[in-house]
C-alpha cells in the first residue's frame, strides 16, 4: 500500500506530461496544415522552413518518448505521422533552398526537383551533368550534403532537357 502512495505522485505526474504533449502536438498539427496551406499557396518561404525545423526535435523526442509505452501509443503514432509531415514539407522545400545556393555559388543548371511520393528523390538538371568538379562544388558546398537528414533516399544529375 505504501508503495502505491509514493508511486502515486509520479503517476500522477506522467499523466499530467502527457496531457501537456498532447496539447503541444495538437497545436503542431495544427501549425504543420496551416504551412502546408502556405507552402501550396505562395510557395518557399525561410521564414516556414526555420519554423519547421523548430519543431523536427522536440517531436523526435516525443516519439521517443513514447515508443514502446502500450497506454501512450496514439501520442506515439500522432508524434511520429507530425514528424513524417515536418520531414515531407522540408524534402519539399529542400529544392528551393538547392537553387538559391546554386545561384549564389554561380554553378550552372536549369531545375531541381523534389520527386517520388514522400519527394524521396532529388533530380538536379545541369547543364553538363559529367563535369567531377561541378558535381562535387555542388555536394561539397551547399545543403545537399545534409539531404540525408531529411529522409532524402537519392539524388541524381540529369542533363537540362
Amino acid at each position: 500500500m505504501k508503495f502505491l502512495l509514493l508511486m502515486l505522485p509520479l503517476l500522477l505526474w506522467g499523466a499530467e506530461d502527457s496531457g501537456r504533449d498532447l496539447i503541444f502536438l495538437e497545436k503542431v498539427e495544427r501549425r504543420l496544415g496551416e504551412i502546408e496551406k502556405k507552402v501550396r499557396e505562395r510557395g518557399y518561404d525561410r521564414r516556414l522552413a526555420e519554423e519547421l525545423n523548430s519543431y523536427g526535435y522536440p517531436l523526435h523526442q516525443l516519439k521517443l518518448r513514447y515508443r514502446g509505452r502500450d497506454e501512450d501509443r496514439e501520442l506515439y503514432e500522432r508524434a511520429h505521422r507530425a514528424y513524417l509531415k515536418v520531414l515531407s514539407l522540408k524534402r519539399g522545400m529542400f529544392p528551393h533552398v538547392l537553387k538559391e545556393e546554386m545561384r549564389r555559388l554561380g554553378i550552372p543548371f536549369c531545375d531541381v526537383r523534389a520527386e517520388g511520393r514522400n519527394r524521396e528523390r532529388l533530380v538536379l538538371f545541369l547543364k553538363d551533368p559529367g563535369d567531377e568538379e561541378t558535381v562535387l562544388r555542388i555536394v561539397t558546398r551547399t545543403q545537399l550534403q545534409n539531404a540525408h537528414l531529411i529522409g532524402v533516399e537519392s539524388v541524381s544529375f540529369k542533363k537540362c532537357r
